[in-house]
């Protein structure tokens, strides 16, 4: 975990005697909404000289978000202006899409994997054809020119 990182989750703290202001003083939740934006660009210059991964960024986000929303549980306001300034209301979504991206990814190519490998032991154990062992293994004939190519 970054510095930065560290600091986004605990920098509601350092605000929060002063939520009812910033609830109310529109001049005070701009000034509160340009340092999130600051700590948002910060994240993204970090992604670009590959210190942290996108997901990491996101996390770190909607954990930043998570910790306000708690703290200011009583001011809709402040907690609805930072919110979007830190995307919160998509950063669980698009984190949970690239997580579950990868492990869809992972998980495919495991599968295919295991399928030729399958697929060659039928091959040479019962001096199958390809197809043969495809038919066998139930794959679906409009997969047979995937795995057929993943052979040679």
């Amino acid at each position: 975990m970054t510095g930065l990182a560290f600091k986004s989750f605990f920098y509601p703290f350092r605000y929060e005697k002063q939520f009812p202001e910033y609830n109310t003083n529109d001049k005070m939740l701009a000034s509160l909404k340009a340092e999130y934006v600051t700590i948002g660009q910060r994240l993204d210059e970090l992604v670009q000289q590959g210190v942290m991964e996108e997901y990491s960024k996101k996390i770190t986000q909607e954990m930043s978000v998570k910790v306000l929303v708690n703290l200011a549980v009583k001011y809709d306001r402040l907690k609805e202006e930072v919110r979007d300034v830190m995307g919160g209301r998509v950063i669980m979504t698009e984190a949970t899409r690239i997580l579950n991206q990868g492990k869809a990814e992972g998980r495919a190519e495991g599968k295919a994997e295991k399928l030729l490998e399958n697929l060659r032991a039928l091959m040479e154990t019962m001096s199958w054809t390809a197809e043969q062992a495809l038919a066998a293994l139930k794959v679906p004939e409009e997969e047979y020119p995937k795995y057929l190519s993943m052979l040679k």
